[in-house]
């Protein structure tokens, strides 16, 4: 595992940045042609930085591993990386099984591009991927400020002081001691 030879990524922009900044990426080193199948490696770096919605993990870059089928408009995601500015993976997801389905408009038009080179080694482009600092998203979450929080609403409330005086009375002379060994109390609040 040690001695793996793991190619350096070498990150092609496939189109200008859209409207908001973002820029599609391939990874040609890492994407490689068999017949009528394409597996690419695509990359969107993102302008600002982002939450990803269930664990609201940073991310800035988005990786994609996707096999086109280059006879048909189908394809199929394999794997799904998301990674902040400084290039640390936040989350993954992988296919256990996955299928091939039509693909979008989108897709379908990219797809139909990159199977049209032959070797796709020596697509070229004027960008490349370049990990840099960036802004926060604006709409992300609220996040608690922790220097204002006041842990009072989820302290166990005091027991009310006839609690204490009760136990004092049943254990203050010795022939009223009782033989149990340990006195629990649980308070439930109604409603």
């Amino acid at each position: 595992m040690c001695q793996q030879n793991v190619p350096i990524p070498k990150w092609v922009a496939l189109a200008e940045a859209d409207a908001q900044g973002n820029r599609p990426f391939i990874d040609v080193t890492n994407s490689t042609r068999e017949g009528d199948r394409l597996q690419v490696r695509l990359a969107t770096d993102y302008v600002r930085i982002h939450q990803d919605e269930k664990y609201l993990a940073p991310y800035s870059v988005k990786i994609t591993d996707k096999v086109f089928d280059c006879s048909q408009d189908k394809g199929q995601t394999l794997n799904q990386l998301a990674l902040d500015n400084q290039g640390r993976i936040t989350d993954s997801q992988s296919e256990e099984n996955p299928a091939f389905i039509t693909l979008s408009a989108e897709e379908a038009a990219l797809a139909k591009r990159l199977c049209a080179v032959n070797d796709i080694r020596q697509l070229g482009g004027n960008r490349t991927l370049e990990w840099r600092e960036k802004p926060m998203a604006e709409d992300l979450p609220l996040r608690p400020d922790f220097a204002q929080n006041d842990p009072a609403p989820i302290l166990r409330p005091p027991l009310p002081q006839a609690v204490p005086d009760t136990v004092q009375r049943a254990v203050a002379t010795s022939h009223h001691r009782p033989t149990f060994k340990r006195l629990s109390y649980a308070q439930i609040s109604p409603g």
